[in-house]
């Protein structure tokens, strides 16, 4: 059973589609910094600089790094205009 797809998703999945490869070339560059939260500290705020600048580049209008002490907290703040708010949280130490 196929699941109707409306224009607006169409449009969505298309340019998914369309960007994937430099989507994926930026997630390659990201894992290739040296991060480990245990080991490398530098690695950790070099990385927390990478991901503040990714969130500038897609579109945040406040995106900023908070020291801690531990790792750095790395927020950004992208308004599409809608009513309803997501928070997204993730580890962004990286184990090769």
């Amino acid at each position: 059973m196929q699941v109707p797809v409306t224009s607006a998703e169409r449009k969505v999945f298309e340019e998914i589609d369309r960007r994937q490869e430099g989507h994926l070339e930026r997630i390659r560059e990201f894992i290739r910094i040296p991060s480990i939260a245990a080991e490398d500290m530098e690695g950790v705020r070099r990385c927390a600089a990478f991901v503040e600048t990714w969130f500038r580049e897609l579109g945040c209008r406040d995106a900023g790094i908070h020291e801690t002490k531990g790792s750095p907290v790395v927020y950004g703040h992208y308004d599409a205009g809608a009513r309803d708010t997501v928070l997204v949280y993730f580890m962004y130490d990286v184990k090769q």
